[in-house]
């Protein structure tokens, strides 16, 4: 019976989901919380998504199973935008866009090492760049939180520090050519997306929380 509680829950695995691809599942997931936000219990739509987390987990199963290629045979992963990355703020979203275009360029480099080329300049570059870029944008964003008054501010911001910080030192690594380049492409595929998805999802459902909230009356 706890509707508005449920929702949120059929939220956060919407991006979830969403974030890995799983295009049907995350049609289900959305579905389920469109009709709890419409006070609707939605015990259908409950039996709906259990089929389908079971043939995702089906599906990975077998993928799983299968014999992986070998490394140089291998592209490196990408990350993918898609609307459940989306924190409710036009002008941000397009940083966090840019900001998985620089990551997408770093695996670039990679796979252009395992063809044969030499991409050790161009990755020092992209993450010079993303250093710079990273610390504009979480400026913008820090100036936003600010101006919706998000009460876990303080968090938000030790984090950007931290990344930051591990961001410099991985840019140090990499001058001095002592750079792990797989290593790092997972660490900020990992760090941007859990980030924008747990922590910077926060304050857009704050945000969305403080719009909904019926004004008081004068």
């Amino acid at each position: 019976g706890r509707l508005e509680a449920a929702a949120k829950l059929a939220h956060a695995l919407k991006g979830r989901v969403g974030m890995l691809g799983m295009s049907e599942l995350h049609q289900r997931v959305l579905e389920l919380e469109q009709a709890l936000r419409q006070s609707d219990p939605a015990t259908g739509r409950l039996a709906e998504l259990k089929a389908a987390i079971e043939k995702m987990c089906v599906q990975l199963t077998h993928y799983l199973a299968q014999e992986p290629p070998a490394p140089a045979d291998t592209a490196s992963a990408r990350v993918t935008w898609t609307a459940a990355c989306s924190v409710g703020v036009e002008e941000l979203d397009q940083q966090h866009m840019k900001l998985f275009g620089m990551i997408n360029k770093l695996a670039d480099c990679i796979d252009a090492k395992r063809a044969g080329s030499e991409p050790a300049e161009a990755f020092i570059q992209v993450l010079s760049d993303m250093f710079d870029y990273t610390q504009a944008h979480f400026s913008a964003e820090e100036a936003h939180m600010r101006r919706i008054a998000y009460p876990d501010l303080e968090r938000h911001i030790a984090q950007h520090q931290a990344f930051v910080e591990k961001v410099s030192e991985l840019s140090l690594k990499a001058t001095d050519r002592d750079l792990d380049m797989a290593g790092t492409l997972r660490f900020l595929q990992d760090w941007l997306s859990q980030h924008i998805l747990l922590s910077d999802m926060q304050y857009r459902h704050f945000a969305e929380a403080m719009q909904a909230r019926p004004m008081s009356a004068n």
